[in-house]
């Protein structure tokens, strides 16, 4: 069994599918930030209620950015994506809060994940960009990289990441979340409009 061991009181997470996980963290009091996005449906009513059990789930009610109106970004698709990010205080571990997150995708009408960045419409995806400043990269027997690896290049996870904080700093990098945002090319950050 592996074991993987994260700097910082003691936590033991639950046993995830052959991996024991002890995290040893300065306090219970977690901060989580996530993407949302979606292409497919009632896109601004499938994100607001993925944020209220989101917030239900966090016992939180968060602090959501804009929403904002993206073309796809990997694949080639008419429907135009409806994207924000939302930030919560947790004692869920990010294994929970990834279970969480992939039901409640399901839940809200996703039928499958993207495999090998092949992206296709959905209903909704939601990603965990940042937990504390927490680096993680696991790749079996689930996949979980914190911070998100493609987050600093995506306008439309640092646009709305920059509405609540410009000022973050992003572990393992060097720079705040505006710092990383001000790097993006100007038509990625052009072609994002606000809802």
């Amino acid at each position: 069994m592996e074991t993987v061991v994260i700097i910082g009181g003691l936590h033991i997470f639950e046993e995830l599918v052959g991996i024991h996980c002890i995290v040893r963290m300065k306090n219970m009091d977690h901060v989580i930030y996530l993407a949302l996005g979606g292409n497919m449906g009632d896109r601004q009513q499938i994100l607001k209620e993925a944020i209220r059990k989101i917030c239900l789930f966090a016992n939180d009610k968060g602090v959501c950015s804009k929403f904002y109106e993206t073309v796809p970004v990997g694949f080639r698709s008419d429907n135009l994506f409806l994207n924000c990010v939302i930030k919560l205080k947790t004692d869920h571990t990010p294994f929970e809060w990834l279970e969480y997150t992939q039901l409640l995708e399901r839940e809200l009408g996703r039928t499958s994940k993207s495999i090998n960045l092949n992206y296709k419409d959905r209903p909704v995806d939601i990603d965990i960009l940042l937990y504390d400043d927490m680096q993680l990269d696991i790749v079996s027997p689930k996949a979980l990289s914190i911070p998100h690896p493609r987050m600093l290049k995506r306008a439309f996870v640092m646009i709305p990441l920059c509405d609540i904080d410009d000022k973050l700093s992003i572990p393992g990098s060097d720079l705040t979340s505006g710092q990383a945002m001000a790097l993006l090319p100007k038509e990625d950050l052009t072609s994002i409009r606000t809802l």
